[in-house]
């Protein structure tokens, strides 16, 4: 096992996204994670050298988990037009996240380009993933690919948004419901 599989920096990583997401990547600090982890500092330090050194292992796994989640929808519906709904109905399997604290991915974007917008292009690169993919799919069943993904995208991120500002997951189902019924038609 080399040191970016170990058990412990997973669990680190694990932590240390929970806690951003809850409460913000700058606003946690090492020892919020180490004690969260049960792990103490030199272990810590052992696989992350700096906070910039964690922020860009976060990145990178969330980078990670948009294209695991990504090749699920495509390898369980065979059919492109079945995999925009995936990809749409997958609103409903993260409700209770997205209404409480928002996007991970969107959370960490708004909040670095306030403060470390020099990583916000590498993060981004989640947005493009998603909306690359899905114009790839819409390509086999609908005119203006390109518009049709962006459109995804932006109605998932401000149904989330709205999720998150209210503390409901109403605003995700309205959205799942009107983009379901939009590529159901196209």
């Amino acid at each position: 096992m080399n040191e970016q599989t170990s058990p412990i920096r997973q669990k680190l990583l694990d932590v240390a996204e929970d806690l951003a997401l809850r409460k913000g990547f700058w606003s946690t600090s090492f020892a919020d994670i180490c004690q969260k982890a049960g792990i103490n500092r030199g272990n810590f330090y052992y696989y992350f050298k700096t906070k910039e050194a964690l922020l860009n292992a976060v990145i990178e796994r969330r980078l990670e988990i948009v294209a695991v989640n990504l090749a699920a929808i495509e390898k369980d519906r065979g059919d492109p037009r079945q995999r925009v709904l995936g990809y749409i109905d997958n609103l409903k399997n993260k409700a209770d996240v997205y209404s409480r604290f928002g996007c991970p991915v969107g959370s960490l974007v708004v909040e670095l380009a306030k403060r470390s917008p020099a990583h916000v292009p590498t993060l981004a690169r989640a947005f493009d993933r998603t909306i690359d993919w899905l114009e790839a799919q819409f390509v086999h069943f609908a005119s203006g690919p390109r518009d049709k993904a962006m459109h995804v995208h932006q109605v998932f991120q401000g149904a989330i948004v709205q999720a998150a500002a209210w503390k409901s997951s109403a605003p995700l189902e309205l959205a799942r419901r009107h983009l379901s019924g939009w590529v159901s038609s196209l």
